[in-house]
C-alpha cells in the first residue's frame, strides 16, 4: 500500500489529517506512555497520527444529561485506526494501533501543532477539538516531515488571550499554560466518584465539558456541534447497551455512569426520577447506594 492510497482509506474512515513520522525516542512525565517507540516494535519504520475532528458544544438546557462529542469521536477513531492497520498487516507489514506514545510532544515536536493555555494541541485548519490515534508500522511511507525539535511549542493566539482561563467552571486553568488535571471538568466526570465541591459544577454534564474548546479562538474552524444527549431515567436503570457502541466499553461502565446520572439528577432538580434513586440507594455496591442517598438528600434540600 502506498501513502496515497493509505490516506484515501483514512480520509474516507472519518479522518481528517493523516501525519507520518519517523518514530523517535521522546521523553515523557507520564508513566503510562511509551518513549521509546522502538520497544513497542523493534522494526519500527513510521509513525502515523490520525487526526480525527469533532464538533464542540456546551450543556444544553433540557432536563437531561449529555456526553461531550468527543467520546463518540474518540470510539470511532479508536475502531478505525484499528481496521487501518489491519489493512496494513493484509499486506504483509507489521502494524500496531492504539500505541500509547507522547502525541502532543509528536504534535508539537514535527511542527504540526502548538499547545494551548488549556493543555491542548491545536493543529493549523482542525484546531483542538479532535482525537488522535497511533498507528506503528514496519511499513516506509514518505515522511510529512522529518524534522523534530525537543520542546513545546506555545501558540501565538494564546499569548494574548485569556478566554479558556475566564470560563473554566473550575479555575482549573491556569495563566500560564498548565492546567490542575484534579480540578477538569473533563477529568472529574471520568473519575469513579465525583468530589461533592464539583458536583454543580458538572450541571448536566455526564461525561466530558469542552468549555475551553469552546470559547477557543483556535476553534474558529471547527464546526459547533451539540453534544450527546443521554436520558437520566435510563442511565439509572442501567440502561447502556446503545452507549456502549457509541462511547465503547471502557467509558460505558454501568455502575459509574449510574452514580453520575444521580448526581446529574440532583443538579436539575429531577424529583420525578426518586423512585429510580430510592432503588439505586438499595444497590449491593456502596457507591451507588451513597450517590443515590446524597442526590435524594440534595433534591429534598435544594428543590
Amino acid at each position: 500500500m502506498d501513502r496515497l492510497s493509505f490516506e484515501k482509506g483514512a480520509l474516507e474512515r472519518g479522518f481528517c489529517r493523516v501525519f507520518f513520522l519517523p518514530p523517535v525516542r521522546v521523553p515523557s512525565s507520564i508513566p503510562s506512555l511509551v518513549t521509546d517507540p522502538y520497544t513497542v516494535l523493534e522494526d519500527a519504520k513510521t509513525v502515523i497520527l490520525l487526526i480525527m475532528a469533532y464538533a464542540a458544544g456546551q450543556p444544553c438546557g433540557h432536563k437531561e444529561g449529555v456526553i461531550s462529542s468527543y467520546y463518540p469521536a474518540s470510539n470511532r477513531a479508536f475502531k478505525e485506526a484499528r481496521a487501518l492497520a489491519d489493512e496494513l498487516r493484509g499486506e504483509g507489514c507489521q502494524a500496531i494501533s492504539n500505541v500509547q506514545i507522547p502525541l502532543k510532544k509528536y504534535l508539537c515536536g514535527y511542527g504540526l501543532g502548538s499547545f494551548g493555555r488549556n493543555s491542548l494541541i491545536a493543529v493549523d485548519g482542525v484546531g483542538s477539538a479532535f482525537h488522535v490515534q497511533a498507528i506503528l508500522t514496519n511499513a516506509c511511507f514518505p515522511y510529512s516531515t522529518e524534522s523534530y525539535h525537543d520542546g513545546d511549542r506555545f501558540s501565538d493566539i494564546c499569548a494574548s488571550c485569556g478566554l479558556c482561563v475566564k470560563a473554566c467552571p473550575t479555575g482549573a486553568i491556569g495563566k500560564n499554560g498548565m492546567i490542575d488535571v484534579s480540578r477538569c471538568l473533563r477529568s472529574v466526570s471520568e473519575q469513579e466518584i465525583i468530589p461533592e465541591e464539583f458536583e454543580k459544577a458538572l450541571e448536566n454534564r455526564i461525561l466530558g465539558c469542552d468549555v475551553c474548546q469552546s470559547v477557543c479562538p483556535r476553534n474558529a474552524v471547527s464546526p459547533k456541534g451539540q453534544n450527546l444527549t443521554v436520558p437520566l431515567k435510563a442511565l439509572l436503570n442501567g440502561e447502556i447497551e446503545d452507549l456502549k457502541a457509541n462511547i465503547g466499553t471502557n467509558y460505558a461502565r454501568k455502575r459509574r455512569l449510574r452514580k453520575k446520572a444521580a448526581v446529574v439528577a440532583a443538579n436539575l432538580g429531577r424529583r420525578d426520577l426518586k423512585p429510580e434513586l430510592i432503588l439505586m440507594s438499595q444497590s449491593d455496591d456502596e457507591n451507588e447506594r451513597n450517590a443515590a442517598l446524597r442526590a435524594l438528600q440534595r433534591l429534598e434540600d435544594e428543590t
